[in-house]
């Protein structure tokens, strides 16, 4: 429900999310090198 209600402010829909796995939770430094790198936008778990 909030990621739903963050899109609609955001004037995205559900099809603009790419879901990309790989990534473990404890890897913070490489959730940051995903970041800065902006291969990605959001980290979400």
């Amino acid at each position: 429900m909030i990621l739903r209600e963050t899109l609609i402010k955001a004037g995205l829909t559900f099809d603009d999310i790419h879901e990309i796995k790989g990534i473990k939770l404890d890897e913070a430094m490489k959730h940051e090198a995903a970041l800065r790198s902006q291969g990605v936008d959001v980290i979400s778990a």
